[in-house]
C-alpha cells in the first residue's frame, strides 16, 4: 500500500462528557469523561491506516497536552513529525 503524510493544521482534544440525564435549570455533573485526539488530518489517518496505507502525520501540537496525540500515534504505528509549540492544543467539549 501507499505511503501517506496527513497534515493537521488544527488538530484538537475532543472532550467527550457524559451524563446520566440532563435537567434544565440545574447543576449537572458528567458521570464520565473520554478524552481522544482529533482533527480532520488525524481522523483522515486513521481511516487510511484502516485500509492498509502507512501514515506519516504532521502539524503543530502544543506541549501542554500532546499525551493523548502521542499515544493515538503509538497506538496506531503513525509516524510522528508533528512540531511541538509552547502551550496547550484546543479542546472541543461535548455532552
Amino acid at each position: 500500500m501507499a505511503k501517506i503524510l496527513t497534515l493537521t493544521m488544527n488538530p484538537a482534544l475532543d472532550l467527550t462528557l457524559q451524563l446520566g440525564q440532563l435537567e434544565l435549570g440545574q447543576v449537572n455533573r458528567s458521570n464520565a469523561m473520554l478524552t481522544h485526539a482529533a482533527g480532520k488530518g488525524l481522523n483522515v489517518a486513521q481511516v487510511l491506516a484502516d485500509l492498509g496505507h502507512e501514515l506519516t502525520v504532521a502539524g503543530f501540537l502544543g506541549i501542554d497536552n500532546q499525551q493523548a496525540f502521542e499515544a493515538l500515534f503509538e497506538r496506531r504505528h503513525f509516524v510522528d513529525e508533528f512540531v511541538r509549540v509552547p502551550g496547550e492544543t484546543r479542546s472541543n467539549i461535548k455532552m
